[in-house]
Formats: C-alpha cells, structure tokens, sequence
C-alpha cells in the first residue's frame, strides 16, 4: 500500500522558490524539475523510508531522512516517514546546508 505524501507550507514555498530560479535559468528547465519532482514523490509514496537519515542534534528535527529529486542531485527533498504517510518538510539545494540551515535556525519545517 502506497503511503500518503503531504506538503508542508514550507516545502511548497521551496519548489515554488526553485522553480523561479530555475524558469529563469533556461526553457524547459523548471518543468523538468517539476515532472522529476513529481516522479521523486510517486517513488517517495511507494518507499517512505528512502534516502538517508539526517543526524539532528535536536530532538525536534530528529527522524528527517533526505533525498535527491531524481535528475537533479542537488536539490533534495527532506521528509519524515511516519505510519502511512510522508511529509516532505522541506525541498532545499544542497549548497543551502540544509543540516545546518535547520539545526542553527531552529525551523521546523512548518
């Protein structure tokens, strides 16, 4: 059974973010980005627990697990499996040190 995958508001406002940049990058980058996003998150439903878990000094952040949109190894994807549903909290270029970001800036991702 395939789990259900849920956005937070932060995670939309970083695609929404990324694909800006990427429309201005070159024709036909951001929807490229937007359908292996889109096939990332079919494959993320499918297999919750993949990618690599993220190790959280903060017991808030503690369970993230991250992933490359396939295509695009750079942005990943930070979710946290849970039961029968994934939420993806937040969608980040790697050059962000989404690690970082998060620990020291002390956002949950919501």
């Amino acid at each position: 059974m395939k789990a259900k995958v849920l956005f937070r508001e932060a995670a939309l406002r970083d695609v929404e973010g990324i694909l800006d940049a990427l429309a201005a990058s070159g024709p036909g980058t951001a929807e490229r980005f937007a359908s292996a996003l889109e096939r990332g998150v079919r494959r993320l439903s499918e297999h919750p627990e993949i990618g690599h878990p993220l190790p959280f000094r903060r017991t808030s952040l503690r369970g993230w697990r991250s992933w490359p949109v396939p295509g695009f190894p750079s942005h990943l994807v930070l979710h946290l499996p849970s039961g029968m549903s994934v939420t993806v909290l937040r969608v980040l270029h790697g050059a962000r040190d989404p690690r970082g970001l998060l620990e020291e800036g002390g956002r949950s991702g919501s």
